[in-house]
């Protein structure tokens, strides 16, 4: 409630610049999207949000420019789409496997090795209970090329379904700070 209140406050007068610090922390999920809707709509009448958070689901949300901080120095700045082209690493595709003629699931194993000989790079992450998550971090490697790869091989492996996704923000934040890491 606090959390509310205090950025309610934040907008009283009409300011030009809003500081904001974790606007959506601790809040449920209908209050948190009703958050966002009025920070959208206050930053779209022409007034800037400055915020500081961890979610990167709201830094998306929210942010026309993002800044990755790691130990209190900035290490980028962009737009959620540059920086997510320019440090991403890859694809991952989410494949959900069908059923054998024997009501089995379909096993992944197949599919991953399939994947692997069309985007050597590929690497599977998590497979269980008829779902399959491969990372195909190469960034040379084209979405239409995934899709074709997939569509060619959907019946003969029995993929029920599946998605190609960008890297996500999460997952450019996690590098920075493994890189970090390491060079320490």
């Amino acid at each position: 409630m606090k959390r509310k209140l205090s950025t309610a406050v934040s907008l009283i007068g009409d300011p030009s610049v809003i500081l904001l610090d974790e606007p959506s922390a601790g809040l449920d999920p209908g209050a948190r999207r009703h958050l966002w809707d009025v920070l959208s709509s206050v930053r779209s009448g022409g007034r800037t949000l400055i915020l500081t958070s961890h979610s990167m689901e709201e830094c998306e949300a929210l942010c026309t420019r993002v800044a990755i901080m790691v130990n209190g120095r900035m290490k980028c700045l962009g737009t959620t789409q540059h920086l997510k082209s320019r440090f991403g690493q890859g694809f991952t595709l989410s494949v959900k496997m069908g059923i054998t003629q024997d009501d089995q699931l379909a096993p992944s194993e197949p599919l991953v090795a399939y994947v692997q000989s069309h985007f050597p790079s590929a690497k599977c992450f998590d497979s269980d209970q008829g779902y399959a998550h491969i990372q195909v971090p190469d960034p040379k490697t084209l979405m239409s090329d995934m899709f074709r790869a997939l569509e060619n091989a959907k019946d003969a492996l029995n993929v029920q379904d599946y998605s190609v996704h960008q890297t996500s923000l999460e997952q450019v934040f996690l590098y920075f700070t493994s890189v970090q890491q390491q060079q320490h």
